[in-house]
């Protein structure tokens, strides 16, 4: 006697972006190596083709696209609006290496990055027949943007502009993707940093790393991850918990 199984086809979304998630990390080393230095370079700045051929590079990119795409695909389930989700997997972890290492997030991708999210974004509303994507991601836009671009205007160490250019792409996005995922990626970079922050100073012991410089984009990226994968849950647990 033979016992028919159902495919769970919303719940396959997970392990589909696992595999995407690891074979689009191999790209990062190859995003890394081809963007251009700037002229004005620091003396001691690390160069990007030496960043790219760094030791553990690849490994780490295949496991961090494979997780933050597995995780994404898992929140957002089989919607449009995952292909550019996903398509921004080995950009996001590429511009995270870039920053983390030069405190630089470099206009050579930040810039083409508009037109192509907003025309992806304008097909997700398309295919989906929703007008109300559009609307979420231009209030990301003008919500993470500009709360971004107030923060460079009221001192450049808060965020730099790069962050702001960042701010501008994700937020249109994760608008793209829901209400809740915008509101908590806007607010999880900041307590991400906040702990990266207080990791270094139990790390090494030494308040002095406090005063130290770090790259912000790490913190967007990874609080845009977490606000796809979670933002619904998140949210309804911040609400369930307030008074």
């Amino acid at each position: 006697m033979t016992q028919d199984v159902a495919l769970d086809w919303p719940s396959a979304a997970w392990p589909v972006g696992l595999a995407a998630g690891a074979l689009l990390g191999l790209l990062v080393p190859w995003l890394v190596a081809r963007i251009l230095e700037p002229a004005h370079a620091e003396p001691d700045k690390r160069r990007y083709v030496d960043l790219a051929a760094a030791r553990g590079l690849r490994l780490g990119s295949v496991v961090t696209g494979a997780v933050a795409l597995g995780a994404m695909a898992g929140g957002t389930g089989w919607r449009w609006v995952l292909v550019p989700v996903a398509l921004w997997v080995p950009l996001g972890v590429a511009l995270a290496v870039v920053d983390w290492a030069t405190l630089r997030l470099p206009t050579y991708y930040l810039a083409p990055a508009y037109p192509v999210t907003a025309v992806l974004l304008a097909a997700v509303a398309g295919l989906e027949r929703d007008l109300d994507t559009v609307v979420r991601a231009l209030a990301g836009w003008v919500l993470v943007g500009g709360f971004y671009l107030v923060l460079n205007l009221l001192g450049p160490r808060l965020v730099g502009y790069g962050d702001v250019r960042l701010a501008g792409l994700l937020g249109p996005l994760l608008g793209a993707v829901g209400w809740s995922e915008l509101v908590v990626g806007l607010v999880l970079p900041f307590l991400g940093f906040g702990l990266v922050g207080v990791g270094l100073v139990v790390v090494h012991r030494d308040l002095g790393q406090l005063r130290r410089r770090l790259p912000f984009g790490p913190a967007m990226l990874g609080g845009a991850v977490v606000a796809v994968a979670a933002g619904p849950l998140i949210a309804s647990w911040y609400l369930v918990g307030t008074p």
